[in-house]
This record gives structure tokens, C-alpha cells and sequence, in this order.
């Protein structure tokens, strides 16, 4: 029997919903519309960072490294399998040259420090993963077309301006950036340390679920730790990462795009992605949108009482035999089949 219509879990699950059918890929986009959307970004960028008073080196440098890239990954190496990880190779250098030249401080420091901490514990975890994985699915169709290739990698170089907005404020323009460390430091640290160790702990879960199955085939659904609570906790872990950097930076409301673009960016980017993945593996079965409609999408929640039980999101022999196309009656027909003709040559 098929599954109900997924109605959505809340109001942002509704909203990614509705967002995966407006997903721009090779298949549905023009690639003038593609190199129209790239060559955007730039300028769109340096004004961004000329109207708030941070140095156009930080919206320059991060999209021109990506650029470069781009067509090392796509005329060179013929692969996206280092997308994730120059990501963070890039924000890495970013920040230290942004602290150098900033204008030095106590919260500077501090702020330095949680960035840095955050992008050497990602970028280590990615690398290792693509190293141990072979590839990711998510960057692999990215070779399909170079346009869109290319949007690709000059939107990680926007993503990467944005993202440390509260980092490139603190260093440069903040007022507050020679003050003592306040409350408003240490709870920013709190809820940094509270992100950060979300986000670790999921990467781990995952990572261990993950272990023995190649990427993009697995044949069940990760519900076991803070998987149980939340569909995507590791995203949820980065939001909250990135929302105690700006608490600790001194809640000035320009510092606030970094955690603001953080959860638009994963929202409508990874997680939408991968919620539009498993639906269409997992969606026509009953135990996946019980499953759905008992877990929160992003924010870890009590489960609902209706969820199904049992741990890694188990399903019934026949549901995995529908998972990979193969029909149990249509087995056992077809074995009967056969028992009859093998008795009809005996006779």
C-alpha cells in the first residue's frame, strides 16, 4: 500500500518543500541564465561589503579563489570530489589574514578564535570523509554542465563572504572589538560551544551509520541519536554554531547576516537536497512518512508519539524489496512457476 501525502512537519519543513520544486540544476536551466546568476554575485557582493564598511577583499578573494578552482575541478581534474574542502581552505586563510589586519582587541580574539575553531573541526571532518567516501553525489552532477559548474563554485566563494560577516565586522568596524570580554562574550561562547559539539556529535552519528555503504546508496534512513530528534541535527549544530559567534561579537545587527545566512543557506541548499533525495527513495513507503511527520526537520524536538519504532529507520523485507524494485509476490509467483515446470519434465 502506498504512503499518505506528506503534508509537512511545521512550517519550515513546508517552506524546503516547497522550495524543492524551484531547484535550479543543469536539467531545468539555461546555461546563459547560469552564467547570468554568476556574474551577479561579484558585484553584488563588493556593494554589500562597500555599504557596511568591510574591505572588498573579503567578498573578492574567497569568489576569485572559486573561480580558479572551478576550472581546475572541471578542465583539469574532471571532478567535484574537492568542493566541500576548499571551502574551508579558503575560509580558513580568510579569517587569519582578517584578524592581521583588523584592528586587534580582546573580542577580536575571541571571535578569531571560535571561527577558526569551527572551520578546522569542519574542513578536517569533510576532507577526511571525501577521502574515505570516494565522492559525493551532491557535487557529482555538478560536471554535467559548465555553467552551472560555475555557479556552483563562485556561490561557495559568496557563501564563504557572507557566512563570516560577523567575523569580517568584529575585526574591522566593530566598536566593541577593544572591550573586555562582557556576559554578552561568554554566553556567546556557551552557545557557540553547545552548536559546535551538536554538530560533531550528528557528524559522528552519521558518520559511523555510514560507514560500510557508498554514497547516495543507502537502502535506509539514519534515525538513531540526536537522529531520533531532529531529521538534519549536525545543520541545526552549525545554525547555532554560528549564532553564538554573533552573541560573542556583541549583537551588533549588521554581524547578524553570518547566522541569518547560515540557516538560509543550508536550508534551501543541503537540506533541501538531501529531503528531496530520500523522498524520492523513500517516499512512496508508509514507515518513511510516519517517520517524517513525527520528526522535526531542523530543530531537535520530542518525537511524536506516532512514530514507528525500531532503530536505523528499519523497514520490512518487503518494503526494501520495493526500495530496490523487486516484488515478493511477484518472486513467489514466479518460484511456483517454476516448481510446476520442473514437475511437468519429471513427468
Amino acid at each position: 500500500m502506498g504512503a499518505k501525502r506528506y503534508k509537512g512537519n511545521g512550517w519550515l519543513d513546508k517552506l524546503q518543500k516547497d522550495a524543492q520544486k524551484d531547484e535550479l540544476d543543469h536539467t531545468n536551466t539555461s546555461p546563459s541564465f547560469f552564467i547570468l546568476l554568476t556574474l551577479c554575485q561579484p558585484p553584488v557582493c563588493v556593494g554589500i561589503a562597500k555599504l557596511c564598511g568591510i574591505p572588498i577583499a573579503f567578498a573578492v578573494l574567497p569568489i576569485l579563489s572559486h573561480l580558479v578552482m572551478f576550472f581546475v575541478s572541471h578542465y583539469w581534474l574532471k571532478s567535484c570530489k574537492y568542493f566541500d574542502i576548499t571551502g574551508e581552505t579558503t575560509f580558513f586563510p580568510l579569517i587569519l589574514y582578517s584578524h592581521m589586519s583588523g584592528c586587534g582587541g580582546t573580542k577580536s580574539v575571541l571571535v578569531t578564535a571560535l571561527s577558526l575553531t569551527w572551520c578546522t573541526r569542519l574542513g578536517l571532518f569533510l576532507g577526511w570523509r571525501i577521502m574515505v567516501r570516494g565522492s559525493d553525489w551532491r557535487f557529482d552532477k555538478l560536471m554535467k554542465e559548465p555553467a552551472y559548474n560555475c555557479f556552483g563554485w563562485v556561490s561557495q566563494g559568496t557563501w564563504i563572504f557572507l557566512q563570516g560577516f560577523a567575523v569580517w565586522h568584529t575585526h574591522h568596524i566593530a566598536p566593541t572589538s577593544n572591550a573586555p570580554l562582557d556576559w554578552c562574550s561568554y554566553l556567546g561562547v556557551a552557545v557557540w560551544a553547545a552548536g559546535l559539539t551538536t554538530e560533531h556529535v550528528a557528524d559522528m552519528q552519521k558518520t559511523a551509520w555510514n560507514a560500510n555503504t557508498k554514497s547516495g546508496r543507502q537502502t535506509s534512513w539514519m534515525r538513531e541519536g540526536l537522529w531520533k530528534y531532529s531529521r538534519h541535527p549536525n545543520f541545526f549544530g552549525e545554525n547555532v554554531n554560528w549564532f553564538g559567534i554573533f552573541i560573542a561579537s556583541g549583537c551588533h545587527p549588521v554581524a547578524f547576516v553570518s547566522p541569518l545566512w547560515s540557516w538560509f543557506f543550508l536550508v534551501f541548499t543541503s537540506l533541501m537536497l538531501l529531503e528531496k533525495r530520500l523522498d524520492k527513495k523513500f517516499g512512496n513507503l508508509k514507515e518513511y512518512e510516519d517517520y517524517k511527520e513525527a520528526t522535526s526537520v531542523l530543530v531537535p524536538w520530542f518525537v511524536s508519539a506516532s512514530a514507528p519504532q525500531g532503530r536505523r529507520g528499519n523497514v520490512s523485507s518487503s518494503t526494501k524489496n520495493n526500495i530496490k524494485g523487486k516484488s515478493p509476490t511477484r518472486r513467489r509467483t514466479s518460484s511456483r512457476s517454476r516448481s510446476r515446470s520442473s514437475s511437468r519434465k519429471k513427468n
